[in-house]
């Protein structure tokens, strides 16, 4: 019937959490460690390039694009984020899985201190 209620989405899905603002630094690492993207200063202040395989701009097929950073160049937008995942055809999808990889580190495990020992008057 037309009228008849749509089924709720399956609860399997999970909605993407928003793309966060991200240090320049640590969207690089990511971006060339997850992705094999690289970033280069350009000859403005707060712009930078990312650039794919081969890395080299003068080659037809290299895709490059450059995005303006902000807070004197050291944080990324999650509007220009989207730009660069955009540009070099990455899935939000991925781009979290990549994300969730290099935030969640282990602590490192150290030793309980020692009891302390009470000395005798």
């Amino acid at each position: 019937m037309a009228n008849e209620p749509q089924p709720q989405l399956q609860s399997s899905q999970k909605q993407l959490e928003p793309i966060p603002e991200m240090e320049l630094s640590d969207f690089r690492r990511l971006m060339r460690l997850h992705f094999s993207i690289s970033c280069e200063p350009t000859g403005r202040e707060y712009l930078v390039r990312f650039i794919g395989p081969p890395y080299k701009a003068e080659v037809e097929n290299c895709r490059y694009l450059a995005v303006m950073t902000h807070n004197r160049g050291t944080k990324l937008s999650p509007h220009n984020i989207k730009q660069v995942l955009a540009k070099f055809e990455i899935g939000e999808d991925r781009f979290h899985e990549a994300y969730e990889q290099s935030t969640n580190k282990v602590a490192p495990i150290r030793p309980e201190p020692p009891p302390e020992i009470k000395k005798a008057s």
